[in-house]
C-alpha cells in the first residue's frame, strides 16, 4: 500500500480501513532471532541489536538485508524523475523519511549499487539475464538494473541482476 493510499484510509471510520500488509512471518523469527537479548542469564539489555559479522551465522539475515535494502532501491526506482535524484511531485511528503531510512542504510556500511548506464565487462560479479542486441552501441553496456547489488562493509550480499545492450551482429561476424 502506498503511503498516499495509507493516509487516505485515515478518513473513514475504523471498521472500513483496510489494514496494511504484514511482514511475511519468516521474518518476525529472523528479527527475533538476531535481535533477541541473547541465552538465558544474559545481563544485556533485550533492546540491545546484535551486530552482524561474516563470522556469525550464514544464511537468513544476511538475506533479509538484502532483500530489505532491494526493496527500498525499488521504492526509490518509483519515487524519483527518471534520470534525477529528484522525488516526483505526489511523492514529496514522504521523501524525507524515505531519504532517511536510506542514510540509515549508507550509514551501517550497506552499500546497493544500480548498474545502469554503466559499461559491461565480463567478468564483472554481476547475473546477466539477458544480451539485448541494441542498434547504436558500440560497446557493451548495463541498459537495465533488475536487482541491484548489494555490499554490507564491503562485501557482497546479493550479486545483481542486469539487462545488458551489445552491439548487433554484422556480417562479417556471423561468417
Amino acid at each position: 500500500m502506498s503511503f498516499i493510499a495509507s493516509i487516505r484510509q485515515l478518513f473513514y471510520p475504523a471498521e472500513f480501513r483496510i489494514a496494511p500488509p504484514g511482514m511475511p512471518l519468516k521474518f518476525y523469527s529472523i528479527l527475533e532471532r538476531y535481535f533477541a537479548s541473547g541465552e538465558e542469564g544474559d545481563t544485556r539489555e533485550p533492546h540491545r541489536i546484535r551486530v552482524f559479522d561474516r563470522s556469525g551465522p550464514p544464511g537468513e539475515f544476511p538475506q533479509f538485508l538484502a532483500q530489505l535494502a532491494t526493496g527500498l532501491w525499488r521504492l526509490k526506482q518509483n519515487m524519483v524523475k527518471p534520470g534525477t535524484e529528484e522525488p516526483l511531485e505526489e511523492m514529496r511528503r514522504g521523501w524525507r523519511q524515505f531519504s532517511s531510512l536510506w542514510d540509515l542504510l549508507a550509514e551501517n556500511d550497506i552499500e546497493i549499487r544500480d548498474h545502469t548506464g554503466s559499461p559491461y565487462q565480463a567478468g564483472m560479479a554481476l547475473s546477466v539475464v539477458a544480451f539485448q542486441p541494441t542498434e547504436g552501441v558500440t560497446h557493451e553496456q548495463i541498459i537495465e538494473t533488475i536487482r541491484p547489488t548489494v555490499f554490507y562493509k564491503k562485501q557482497i550480499l546479493q550479486v545483481g541482476e542486469v539487462i545488458v545492450a551489445s552491439p548487433p551482429a554484422t556480417d562479417a561476424d556471423r561468417g
